[in-house]
């Protein structure tokens, strides 16, 4: 399907899926060990939205399999190695930043580069 053959309410509820994963993933960035433990049961409405709005597109399906995979090592409290943590959230980043790109290239969302972010 074409940018232009989508319906304003789909491309609204896509925009508001993608802005959501985005913010979610901003807070487990964010958080320590414990906040990340306690806010990650939340992904599972996030990363349904996220399918959902996507048609369920197996490009962006593996995305959020990965971040999904990404966040819950994230949650563990046992503190990974300084390195392992940043290598595991920049990671997550370029997940998040995956599944914007595939649903921009779908004509679902608009291009966002998050600078300001």
């Amino acid at each position: 399907m074409n940018a232009h053959q989508w319906s304003p309410e789909i491309r609204r509820r896509a925009e508001k899926a993608v802005a959501d994963l985005e913010s979610f993933y901003d807070t487990m960035q964010a958080g320590t060990p414990l906040d990340r433990r306690q806010n990650v049961h939340r992904f599972a409405l996030t990363r349904m939205a996220v399918i959902e709005a996507s048609g369920a597109d197996p490009s962006v399906v593996d995305k959020v399999a990965g971040l999904d995979a990404v966040c819950k090592q994230l949650s563990l409290l046992q503190p990974l190695a300084e390195l392992d943590e940043g290598q595991t959230v920049v990671h997550g980043l370029g997940l998040v930043a995956g599944v914007r790109i595939q649903m921009h290239t779908m004509g679902l969302v608009q291009h966002d580069s998050r600078a300001g972010a």
